[in-house]
């Protein structure tokens, strides 16, 4: 009987115990203090705003997922994580609210992005979110959402020293862009890949490109301000799969560190919307949403400005006699000519018959020469590309009544 009553007291004893602990302590019960994500500082400070859960994703087959994994894993080609100091992030404040939802894909249903393409089996991720991003910069900065840059991913990357199965850092690729430039995709296209040759001199060069702060509300701001940023993110293997919806990492080991371009973002959602680099194939027609604070994606954020000097890449064609037409391909050529000026050598040209950023079509001035035929906008002016002025016939008159007649605008 004493044992007996020993043991129901020691019982007595542990249940009152077990009610004094707060709520909050055990699984399954609430606290009194509501505790928000942490920080991006990871200092366990709460987030200003209450985030929406996360949509759920979906995964789907795609030429990605079908890969043996030692070939997806090759696909994640930033060699090494950046070191960056707090000293180098640009902390971006908003001048006012910011809009819920943005997205340079389908900004008030105008895309400003070029295609999607594929960086095949090889680690060139660096390559192809740095042109990326640079081309949407220049769409933007020039007002000309149909224009389409094509810049070279295997001329920065070969130029550049990255290694086609281990990548590249994302110093080496945007120090190159910045001091040397890159050329037209024409000249150097991704199908010569592994071989290398380049057959153009005109070069596309950022001027100055800034880590930001690891903060939402400044990628927010830069996003807003520049253009879509180049973001480096931590792919896990169950992302190879991803098909739509918003990602959450769920399964699978770190594959590796892997160069995206951020698009926009939707608050609603609680997401990053994103350009691969992986063909349309894959996730969302090539893009995907993640959700905020995932795979470490506002850690290494860059934005860029342009350098948008004239720049010529052709001449069509290259050669003609005076009063003939020639059109003249290029970027940063202006919407219109303006005050802006197109010399044959030294002659300028008086009769031009269409201009728009990327193409001018006008008309070889009497008394130019052979020689170097340059633009100038705005007061910068362009690289310059011989022009081959051809010897009249004797018969023909010095000057042309009617000019031949410029081809139809489509």
């Amino acid at each position: 009987m004493k044992k007996t009553a020993v043991f129901k007291g020691l019982l007595l004893l542990l249940c009152l115990a077990f009610l004094a602990v707060p709520a909050g302590c055990l699984g399954g019960g609430s606290s009194s203090q509501s505790v928000g994500p942490l920080a991006a500082n990871g200092q366990g400070q709460a987030q200003t705003a209450v985030l929406p859960p996360a949509e759920d994703w979906q995964a789907g087959e795609s030429e990605v997922s079908a890969l043996p994994h030692d070939e997806q894993i090759k696909l994640c080609g930033i060699a090494e994580y950046p070191v960056v100091l707090d000293g180098e992030r640009e902390n971006l404040l908003p001048d006012r609210a910011l809009a819920a939802s943005l997205n340079w894909a389908n900004k008030s249903g105008v895309n400003w992005m070029t295609g999607v393409k594929n960086q095949g089996q090889y680690g060139t991720c660096a390559a192809f979110y740095l042109c990326g991003t640079m081309e949407s910069v220049i769409k933007i900065k020039e007002g000309y959402a149909s224009g389409a840059p094509d810049l070279s991913e295997w001329y920065l990357f070969y130029k550049s020293g990255g290694d086609l199965n281990k990548g590249i850092s994302v110093d080496k690729v945007f120090s190159y862009m910045k001091n040397s430039g890159d050329v037209e995709e024409t000249a150097c296209p991704y199908s010569r890949i592994p071989k290398f040759s380049c057959t153009s001199t005109s070069l596309h060069k950022i001027t100055a490109y800034q880590w930001l702060a690891n903060n939402r509300d400044t990628i927010k701001q830069a996003i807003a301000t520049y253009g879509p940023v180049a973001a480096v993110m931590d792919v896990y293997n169950d992302f190879f799969s991803y098909k739509s919806g918003v990602y959450t990492h769920k399964t699978g080991a770190l594959a590796g560190g892997h160069g995206v371009i951020i698009t926009g973002w939707d608050d609603a959602k609680g997401c990053w919307i994103a350009k691969n680099s992986w063909a349309a194939g894959w996730g969302e027609s090539g893009y995907f949403r993640i959700a905020y604070g995932q795979c470490n994606i506002e850690k290494y954020v860059i934005y860029l400005t342009a350098d948008t000097s004239p720049v010529i890449d052709e001449i069509s064609p290259a050669s003609g006699k005076a009063g003939s037409l020639v059109t003249v391909y290029g970027n940063f050529f202006g919407a219109s000519q303006g005050k802006s000026v197109i010399k044959f050598n030294a002659t300028a040209c008086t009769k031009v018959s269409s201009w728009n950023p990327e193409r001018i079509i006008c008309t070889v001035p009497f008394g130019a020469a052979s020689g170097k035929l340059t633009l100038r906008v705005n007061n910068a002016t362009s690289n310059g590309l011989t022009y081959t002025v051809k010897a009249r016939e004797a018969q023909e008159p010095e000057n042309l009544e009617e000019e031949p007649a410029a081809p139809a605008e489509i």
